[in-house]
């Protein structure tokens, strides 16, 4: 039964990311922050003060906030910096550990349209069933800029892996702009 139940969520996984796949996209970007990257049609974006927010779901919480949503936010890096360090990898967990607040649950070294880049999956609480998310840092090399874009799923505790192939796919699209 158990292995039933993995096939059938394998299939399913395999289904909606052939959709995300298969999907209109459009291009947006934010002059303020310098950076353009592609995402599904149906997708909207808005701007904060501190960035640029992508709303990757229709459905909004009792609080008003979408069910996904990516943020796009910008810090400076060291001038000249061409790799990510120790120091900042620990500098960005600590970050997104918020005190002990949020449970690391993985960190590695990836690559976003070439750059060097972090990612880190973070439950949001101590509980199992908490809600995930994931902040990916990526390193404008040479630029002395640096990324940190926030992917979280809020509503419940299935929507991160519902709606990651999408946030996955527009991620690898990402590309600054002057």
């Amino acid at each position: 039964m158990k292995k039933a139940v993995q096939t059938i969520l394998g299939f399913a996984a395999l289904a909606l990311a052939s959709a995300v796949q298969a999907q209109a996209t459009k291009t947006v970007e934010s002059k303020e922050i310098g950076v353009r990257l592609t995402i599904p049609k149906q997708w909207d974006t808005s701007c904060m003060t501190s960035g640029f927010c992508v709303n990757c779901a229709p459905t909004k919480g009792e609080n008003g906030r979408h069910a996904c949503y990516i943020s796009i936010t910008m810090y400076k890096a060291q001038p000249g910096q061409m790799s990510i360090t120790d120091a900042d990898r620990a500098k960005w967990k600590g970050w997104v550990s918020a005190g002990g607040m949020r449970t690391i649950l993985s960190a590695e070294d990836m690559k976003v349209g070439g750059m060097p880049a972090y990612h880190i999956i973070e439950r949001e609480g101590k509980r199992a069933d908490d809600t995930f998310g994931s902040n990916v840092f990526v390193l404008v090399a040479g630029e002395g800029k640096m990324l940190r874009v926030s992917f979280n799923a809020i509503l419940k505790p299935g929507d991160y892996e519902l709606y990651k192939p999408g946030f996955m796919k527009a991620l690898q699209t990402l590309v600054p702009i002057p």
